[in-house]
């Protein structure tokens, strides 16, 4: 499990690469899920996502990060399935209509919170 949480934090890190280098592809792709049912697919995502650092926890070296970055995850995916379709749809658009700046910000700190995950991970043993 260890490799697969390495593996996770990898592709945070090359997702915020991408979007810092190009930033209109992050509103691209917000905009494409602010449309019907798909609104709800980013907040199973992060359930999934939630779920899957609960049980990866045990094999990884900095359980604590691992656990509080799951708790935000789920958490997040939970409240965005609470919320109602309009005010979900209104938030997507929202952060589809971020300046570049923003959106760079936001590319860096998922790089950050990929090499946290990849730290808490530990090197497969």
């Amino acid at each position: 499990m260890r490799v697969a949480v390495l593996v996770f934090g990898i592709l945070i890190v090359l997702e915020g690469i991408l979007f810092l280098v190009k930033p209109l592809l992050y509103s691209k792709v917000v905009a494409f899920f602010a449309r019907g049912r798909l609104m709800y697919i980013s907040a199973l995502l992060k359930i999934a996502v939630g779920v899957f650092l609960f049980v990866a926890v045990m094999s990884c070296d900095r359980k604590l990060i691992i656990i509080i970055l799951g708790l935000i995850a789920s958490g997040t995916g939970v409240t965005m399935l609470g919320m109602h379709k309009v005010k979900l749809k209104r938030m997507y658009e929202w952060w589809s209509l971020r300046p570049k700046f923003i959106i760079r910000i936001l590319a860096i700190l998922a790089i950050a919170v990929g090499g946290l995950i990849i730290y808490a991970a530990g090197m497969p043993k």
